[in-house]
């Protein structure tokens, strides 16, 4: 079973704040519909979808003028899977506000212990 995911604000005013993703789709962008909302200019008004599959899951711009990027990266029209910690970014490379897609079940690297 696939546990959920979030997405957590860094920068502008929601800094620090987590956003949930629910089960089956959420779309980002400027509407206020949106489940994740960032009223931006350079910011489509439904800009890029995140959805769940069995195997986890991926982001895809719908069309948006300024582009959608993961890492820096620019997906273009194709869909790419999230991985634990990917920084999404909408509008540009150089946007205030970055999201850091967070796994719920991914595991934590904790320091070795000697002796133990």
């Amino acid at each position: 079973m696939l546990l959920p995911a979030m997405l957590l604000v860094k920068g502008g005013p929601s800094n620090g704040a987590i956003i949930p993703l629910p089960p089956g789709q959420s779309i980002m962008g400027r509407a206020p519909q949106c489940a994740v909302m960032w009223d931006d200019a350079s910011v489509s008004r439904q800009h890029a979808s995140i959805r769940t599959d069995s195997h986890g899951y991926t982001i895809t711009d719908l069309g948006s003028m300024n582009g959608t990027f993961v890492n820096g990266k620019s997906i273009e029209k194709e869909s790419r899977r999230l991985r634990h910690m990917d920084r999404i970014q909408l509008g540009g490379a150089g946007s205030v506000v970055t999201w850091v897609f967070m796994e719920s079940q991914a595991t934590v690297s904790l320091p070795s212990i000697q002796g133990a």
